[in-house]
């Protein structure tokens, strides 16, 4: 519980404080330039990005014990930990083929954590696929993958929460 609300509040108040302080982007990984232009030694979004993404890996793995697709629960956050690595996907080719790649595989697993170890709460994944639906009918269509991103975020944390509670 403990790691999963360290991570949730890392995670939840940076993209928060990224869309206040920079508006809302196309997708969550739109941020990752901006800090490495802002700050080129420290890239606080590859920081926060990566840490949270750890911080959950042992969550997962406790909260899908026994599970045969227990691995789904590592490999969600440690492909999105990976993502947080490559920021300069805008610079590189090679770089943008792994930021991409890990972040296709990273959303498939917590699609597959969801509904394969978690498969109470699959109703989450839905509840927030139509929030999602709807934030990008208000917002424009050009913002609809950070509106799923934010989707399947909420959904891995919210069975976090739903588990242990």
């Amino acid at each position: 519980m403990i790691l999963t609300l360290i991570s949730l509040s890392l995670f939840a108040g940076f993209v928060i404080f990224c869309v206040c302080k920079f508006g809302l982007k196309d997708c969550y990984s739109a941020y990752g330039p901006i800090w490495r232009d802002l700050h080129p030694r420290f890239n606080v979004w590859s920081a926060v990005t990566t840490l949270s993404a750890l911080i959950l890996v042992p969550a997962l793995l406790d909260a899908s014990d026994g599970s045969a697709w227990q691995f789904t629960g590592f490999f969600c956050p440690a492909l999105i930990a990976i993502v947080g690595l490559t920021p300069d996907y805008d610079k590189y080719d090679f770089v943008l083929r792994v930021h991409s790649v890990c972040a296709k595989l990273g959303a498939l697993y917590s699609i597959l954590y969801i509904l394969l170890t978690a498969t109470a709460y699959w109703w989450t994944l839905v509840a927030y696929i139509v929030l999602a639906t709807v934030m990008t009918l208000i917002k424009g269509k050009w913002s609809w993958v950070f509106w799923f991103e934010m989707a399947a975020y909420a959904s891995i944390y919210t069975i976090m929460l739903l588990i242990v509670l």
